[in-house]
């Protein structure tokens, strides 16, 4: 029993022994002068399938080549394995360095120290075998030619030249707390005079603060397949045979560029404005979304803001503050940025939607909107200007709070009157509804439906709109009892709820249409729609107009009988 526990424990440490390879590393020279390469070899006593990792060696190395070599002795009857991998290495700085231990798998290398000097030294280990192909990874400021202001768009070009063997896998950047980095464009290949590939990647840098600032070190990750290493057989005599490796091998590779610095200006002392807004060019619009051609009380309009600058990213722009008053039920929705580019300038966008109810008659008016910014081609400080607008609301009959504004209405009139509205503007707007309709009406004529085609689409019964309708769902129920409105009459164009109140011309369904209007971008559902109360009225319209219809088309009775 004892002797197989004495077998069991000197199995398990030569087992050991084996798993753990010994990984050394070694230069081919401990000095070295500036722009002078060294080969860094890691060797390994038994061929492992992994590779080194080269991070210890960011920022401080370019790593512009690397080798690898498989070997197999057989001396004596004994079979030996052994790899070795050479990178060639381009240092970055002066002085000493130390090359801290590089983990291969679970093991590392030892730590080896070089020193970089100023002059030129002859290294005498030069009996290393490598490829050494051209690999150049550089940094330049495209514009501003001058010096930037703080969060100005900065054009910023990284380019890596090399013989075509490279596979590239990605680029980062180190020193980026100081700056935004937006890609401009897909990267561009071109040769060089002397045959050589370069590589040119894009971005456009925003500064978050101002002064003498590190530019954003760049480094680009790949590999290459590098070929095997044949030697000869035979090596060293008849019984010490040095056998070639067969397949090729994916080296990795890390190139990092030159730190260099900007310097960058703050806000000038006379830019006043709250947002600080360096651009090419910066513009401001307005638009309505689902506007009527006549506007009630208690009807639902968007209106949506476009602030545009060229020169700086959607997340830069401010939000301007936006009308409102006590006429207008307000509802805002969350603004929107886009950042997208033209292949040299970035261009930020930014959206603000607000939903308007009206809530009196009268004449709305938008006031004219301001916003600052600052052109970097001519230094002077400009405003991006939104004229106002003006909307005309009328009553809404089945409201009573709409009915006491009848009673001011002449006195507005005469207002509006006296407004000085340009013809040319109101002629241009009363042609461009005229059209509109009438395209409306062309197209309803061209995409009516046959009456047959109009059976296949009843799907939705009166029942069914009530049905499965989640509870504050007023979108849905809203959708539900258009489309039921229109199978049940399809001679009649509805579109929304005030052409379904249209048909049924019940003054108590038009009040709970009108509610159900104003829901739709209520904030508290539950305090003011009465959902019993409206399925109530509309059953009770329902039933009048389906009468109505059935007396009209009653014969007349004879005179006799």
């Amino acid at each position: 029993m004892k002797k197989r526990v004495g077998y069991f424990f000197l199995s398990l440490i030569l087992f050991c022994n084996a798993a753990f390879a010994k990984i050394t590393a070694s230069v081919n020279g401990d000095v070295i002068g500036v722009g002078e390469k060294l080969v860094l070899s890691i060797t390994s006593d038994e061929d492992i399938s992994v590779r080194p990792d080269l991070s210890v060696l960011k920022n401080l190395f370019n790593v512009t080549s690397t080798s690898v070599s498989n070997q197999t002795y057989i001396y004596n009857g004994q079979v030996t394995n052994e790899i070795t991998w050479q990178f060639t290495l381009l240092p970055l700085k002066k002085g000493k360095i130390i090359i801290e231990p590089i983990s291969v798998g679970a093991q590392k290398t030892n730590p080896v120290e070089i020193t970089v000097t100023d002059g030129t030294v002859q290294n005498e280990k030069q009996d290393y075998q490598t490829s050494e192909p051209l690999y150049k990874l550089e940094t330049q400021v495209l514009s501003p030619k001058k010096a930037p202001f703080i969060q100005q768009q900065i054009n910023y070009a990284v380019r890596f030249v090399d013989d075509g063997q490279v596979q590239i896998e990605g680029l980062s950047f180190d020193n980026t707390e100081d700056f935004i980095i937006t890609q401009i464009g897909k990267p561009k290949t071109q040769r060089t005079s002397d045959g050589k590939r370069m590589i040119t990647f894009s971005y456009a840098l925003f500064a978050q603060k101002s002064g003498m600032l590190d530019l954003p070190t760049a480094h680009l990750q790949g590999f290459l397949y590098e070929k095997p290493d044949m030697d000869s057989f035979f090596h060293g005599g008849f019984f010490n045979i040095k056998m070639p490796s067969v397949f090729g091998v994916q080296e990795p590779l890390t190139i990092t560029s030159e730190t260099k610095q900007i310097n960058i200006l703050p806000v000038p002392k006379e830019y006043t404005s709250e947002w600080w807004m360096p651009a090419d060019d910066v513009s401001l619009s307005a638009s309505f979304v689902d506007l009527l051609p006549t506007l009630h009380v208690g009807d639902v309009f968007k209106r949506q803001i476009v602030l545009k600058a060229v020169g700086l990213s959607g997340k830069q722009l401010p939000e301007p503050e936006t009308f409102s008053n006590n006429d207008l039920k307000k509802y805002e929705e969350q603004p929107v940025t886009e950042t997208s580019t033209d292949g040299s300038n970035v261009i930020g966008e930014l959206k603000i939607s607000d939903v308007y109810i009206p809530q009196k008659a009268g004449m709305i008016t938008f006031p004219k909107m301001k916003v600052n910014w600052f052109d970097v081609k001519t230094g002077q400080i400009k405003e991006a200007v939104l004229d106002e607008q003006t909307l005309i609301v009328k009553p809404n009959l089945y409201l009573k709070e709409s009915k006491e504004d009848m009673k001011a209405l002449p006195e507005q009139k005469e207002n509006v009157k006296n407004e000085a509205i340009d013809k040319s503007e109101l002629n241009q707007y009363l042609f461009t509804t005229a059209a509109f309709l009438l395209g409306m009406f062309f197209c309803y004529m061209l995409l009516k439906p046959k009456k047959n085609e109009i059976k296949k689409a009843r799907t939705i019964s009166e029942k069914d709109i009530f049905s499965k309708n989640k509870k504050n769902d007023f979108r849905s129920l809203r959708d539900k009892l258009i489309l039921w409105t229109k199978t049940h009459y399809p001679d009649k164009v509805v579109s929304n709820l005030r052409d379904v109140a249209n048909i049924f011309d019940d003054a108590d369904l038009r009040k709970h249409l009108d509610e159900l209007s104003n829901m739709l971008y209520a904030e508290n559902k539950e305090k003011y729609f009465d959902l019993k109360g409206f399925k109530k009225a509309f059953k009770k319209a329902v039933k009048k107009k389906r009468i109505s219809e059935k007396q009209r088309q009653t014969p007349i009775p004879p005179l006799y009988s």
